[in-house]
């Protein structure tokens, strides 16, 4: 029998809701995992193995495969788990993944991760402990927001430890910008897997477990992690995290225009100073908080006593800030904690939620939209009664524009008609993220790549990596360089495939100096692989290769990793990135070519899926 690498509870769990069925089994063959490690990497081979190309995002025998990584809840800065299926917003490969705590429970539950497939009769939800899964009733929860179930489900089970993901009364109503909702504010938001849930009648996972967690190499591990503490406790990148949390990278990012104003079209914005994270910190912050082991502690919790706005709880990262702040032209922090609040309890992406409001902004100004279209709400920038409002349009999914709105700035700008294409900021159906391409042009090829959309985290921006001091990346590096700026893309995408397959957060990479050399030695301290550079940067090359395969046997084309033209074709006039647009065209074929990927078709030659050797299980 072959031995389970260290880091691994050994066990993943399948739920079939149409049966009741449960059953558990192998995580899977030693060789599979060290080719792809855990996370997003196994559950893309899962999602290649157990699905095929006319399977639709709510067909019963979809799979949501939710997975750790063999780092959750071992590795400082660890928590997350991840969620890989048929995107609902794609039509073809999607992710997610969260912090918090949810991701450690589960594997301390025993499971590396759970397989759902069919669709419960009613409300059910999932109670995963001591190394079994009961399927609850969950009827009295349905139509609950996020944060009364999670209460509701610890009372009901008397378990105050438990913890809690589940979907609020938009995942409930399948709106596509859904997401799925743990410890408050955590979220597995894009793509869409909220509204798979709800397909299901899957209102919630509920997990609780204490058992160990153990590295191969204790000793080697004991000692990284003295190394890493004593680099949050020092470095001044990560004690700016601790202080101000993740919007603390607003000011910078301002700075050099890469923060997206109304609806990515303008590069200044004069309350920009009302937002920052140093601004949070001296007004609305109430207390830090932090995911499980993590010494950063960037969360925050937030008071606002604001007639009409009052929030006490968790408060805005750096993506509602930006989202609920400036892409709608809003300057006013006690309005996005409002507004974030509210997507959290509707279990809404805050992201997608923003950007599509924003497009709904820029539609009524050019007059694509009036009143009579919008249920009585006047649509102007920065209105607080327009954002919010339309924020429970959306959650209620509110017949009219609140309907239209939750399916996402694609679909509804082809309803919408008359131009409005021109206003939708997405990525194959996935709204930008909140940083804008024309500032960080490696970044903006890799959301045009991106095989899940326009998301934040395939890859971190690209002018960081390097000013932040990762040499193993880039030797040298001009963020004008378009060769630079693609090969900066093809290696980060590769690095956080493998970061989204072992459980790390991204802003592990927050500090000056060999970040990369660290988080290598962890991999490799925790498993009892020997892990080198070189190796990850191939790992992470067979993961995302395979994503394309999978979306290239789904039907996407070449002509999909675009952008939209105001990131090609419209600079903006002014601020840190005026005059830069995104040279898509050179970018692409020097893309496709350092992938060796067929430029007509868009498909890994047979000599790339053979070097990566994942030629043998694509003949099915």
């Amino acid at each position: 029998m072959k031995t389970i690498p260290g880091g691994y509870a050994g066990k993943i769990l399948r739920v079939d809701l149409t049966t009741r069925a449960t059953r558990v089994e192998p995580t899977g063959d030693p060789e599979v995992l060290h080719k792809f490690l855990g996370g997003t990497g196994l559950g893309t081979k899962i999602l290649f193995d157990e699905t095929w190309p006319e399977l639709r995002p709510f067909d019963p025998e979809n799979p949501l495969i939710f997975l750790t990584g063999p780092l959750t809840g071992i590795v400082p800065t660890a928590p997350r788990y991840f969620v890989v299926g048929i995107s609902p917003v794609t039509g073809a490969y999607g992710e997610s993944n969260s912090g918090g705590y949810v991701g450690t429970a589960l594997k301390k539950s025993g499971f590396d991760g759970v397989i759902v497939t069919g669709k419960a009769k009613t409300p059910v939800y999932l109670w995963i402990h001591d190394h079994t899964c009961e399927i609850k009733d969950a009827s009295r929860l349905w139509g609950r927001d996020a944060y009364e179930t999670e209460d509701l489900i610890r009372s009901q089970l008397g378990a105050k430890d438990a913890r809690v993901a589940a979907i609020g009364p938009a995942g409930e109503r399948l709106v596509l910008i859904a997401s799925i909702m743990n410890d408050g504010n955590d979220t597995a938001a894009r793509c869409g897997f909220a509204a798979v849930m709800g397909s299901k009648n899957l209102k919630a996972l509920a997990v609780k477990g204490n058992g160990p967690l153990e590295p191969a190499d204790p000793d080697r591990f004991h000692l990284l992690t003295k190394e890493y503490h004593q680099i949050v406790k020092t470095e001044r990148t990560m004690q700016y995290f601790t202080q101000h949390g993740t919007n603390g990278i607003f000011e910078p990012c301002y700075m050099i225009g890469d923060v997206p104003i109304k609806n990515f079209t303008a590069g200044t914005f004069p309350g920009y100073t009302k937002l920052t994270g140093e601004e949070m910190t001296n007004t609305i912050l109430l207390k830090r908080a932090t995911c499980f082991g993590c010494p950063i502690a960037c969360k925050r919790i937030v008071k606002v006593s604001t007639p009409g706005y009052e929030v006490e709880g968790p408060g805005p990262e750096y993506e509602g800030v930006a989202s609920l702040g400036p892409t709608c032209g809003n300057d006013s922090l006690e309005v996005i904690a409002k507004g974030n609040e509210l997507c959290n309890r509707y279990g809404l992406d805050v992201i997608s939620t923003g950007v599509t409001i924003a497009f709904l902004m820029e539609c009524f100004e050019k007059g694509l939209l009036m009143v009579r279209d919008t249920g009585g709400l006047s649509l102007q920038w920065g209105s607080p009664e327009a954002i919010l409002g339309m924020i429970r349009k959306i959650g209620e999914k509110e017949e009219g524009i609140g309907e239209l709105a939750g399916q996402g700035v694609r679909a509804a700008a082809e309803k919408i008609g008359k131009g409005a294409e021109r206003f939708a900021m997405h990525v194959k159906g996935v709204e930008m993220a909140m940083h804008d391409g024309r500032a960080l042009k490696a970044k903006g090829l890799g959301y045009a790549i991106s095989p899940a959309g326009a998301r934040a985290n395939s890859m971190t921006p690209a002018n960081t990596w390097c000013r932040l001091g990762m040499p193993e990346l880039m030797k040298e590096y001009d963020p004008k360089n378009v060769g630079h700026n693609v090969e900066l893309c093809v290696k980060a995408q590769n690095i956080f495939a493998v970061m989204n397959s072992s459980g790390l957060c991204m802003f592990f990479t927050a500090f000056p100096g060999k970040v990369l050399e660290l988080f290598v030695n962890f991999l490799s301290a925790v498993t009892g692989w020997e892990m080198d550079l070189e190796k990850v940067l191939r790992m992470g090359d067979r993961i995302f290769t395979l994503q394309r395969v999978f979306n290239i046997q789904r039907g996407l084309t070449p002509a999909m990793d675009t952008l939209p033209k105001r990131f090609t074709q419209e600079p903006t006039s002014e601020g840190g990135a005026k005059g830069d647009v995104v040279e898509l065209d050179q970018m692409l074929p020097l893309y496709y070519r350092m992938r060796d990927w067929d430029p007509s078709s868009g498909m890994p030659s047979p000599r790339k899926l053979a070097d990566l050797e994942i030629d043998t299980f694509l003949k099915r």
